[in-house]
């Protein structure tokens, strides 16, 4: 059984935003788990910057090319991932993420089913589901579960659950319209279609223990405004090592960490990742 994470670094035209953030969580990925491989899915090889391409093992085209050609979100692509892995068994990780230690007791949850969907925490470790984010899935019935990282396999309800995603992505409007009343998103909000999906399936989201990750943005969100989207990083101090030890607050970081907004990895964070891979890979090597 081969096993590897998979991400999306699909960008517009001229633009090397999700490929810029693929790439710090790719080789972060792999100083902390160096025993598995990374795949990322792009919309077009030609658009991987040469000096990345070595940062990822697999580089996979976009297999039915890009669901909505200008929209803005990369995630509304998620549902090609199934038919575009590597791998046996995968484990999905929301772009805007970095892996700060070692990660391989998340792999525990492949013992457990063959879709799974992780737990998010805020920086202090804490569990939290009342944040506003959920606030359509409270309004709509809809139970809400994290989505920021997912484990899948080959097989059956991993299969049913991205054959219904297809159609549900690609007709998310519609999907609003005719599945939710009066409060729903303005705009593709992933997370709601992930529950919705399941929801219509019966899947039931379990927690495991370790299969975690932190959302940087979980208790600091004081509302859904865009001007807080944007703003948040200013509210928490950040501190990242040469060696590739985060801390937030003054909270210690470990695993998988969700930032959600690209202003997060600054040039100096990525030349320290960068220079810690390179010196890192080099000793290996040698």
């Amino acid at each position: 059984m081969t096993q590897g994470y998979i991400f999306l670094g699909v960008d517009d035209t001229n633009s090397v935003v999700n490929i810029t953030s693929a790439y710090a969580l790719s080789i972060s990925l792999k100083l902390a788990d160096p025993t598995r491989e990374t795949c990322v899915v792009v919309s077009s090889f030609h658009d991987v910057p040469k000096k990345y391409e070595d940062g990822f093992d697999y580089i996979v085209e976009l297999p039915f090319k890009r669901t909505e050609i200008n929209h803005r979100d990369v995630l509304i692509d998620f549902w090609q991932l199934y038919y575009c892995t590597p791998f046996d068994q995968t484990l999905f990780i929301d772009t805007q993420s970095i892996a700060v230690d070692n990660v391989d007791s998340l792999w525990e949850v492949a013992d457990f089913g063959c879709l799974e969907f992780a737990s998010a925490r805020n920086f202090r470790g804490e569990l939290d589901y009342h944040n506003s984010q959920f606030d359509v899935q409270r309004a709509n019935t809809i139970v809400p579960f994290d989505s920021g990282m997912i484990y899948f396999s080959k097989d059956l309800e991993s299969s049913q659950f991205f054959k219904v995603a297809d159609p549900y992505f690609k007709n998310w409007r519609i999907i609003y319209r005719d599945m939710l009343n009066d409060t729903k998103p303005m705009d593709f909000d992933f997370t709601l279609m992930v529950n919705l999906i399941a929801g219509q399936l019966g899947i039931q989201p379990i927690k495991h223990d370790h299969f975690d990750y932190t959302d940087l943005t979980i208790s600091v969100l004081g509302s859904d405004s865009e001007t807080t989207r944007t703003d948040w990083i200013r509210t928490l101090n950040v501190w990242y090592t040469k060696d590739a030890k985060l801390k937030i607050n003054n909270h210690r970081q470990s695993g998988i960490v969700r930032y959600n907004s690209p202003e997060f990895i600054t040039k100096e964070m990525l030349t320290k990742l960068n220079d810690h891979y390179r010196n890192t890979t080099t000793k290996i090597q040698a």
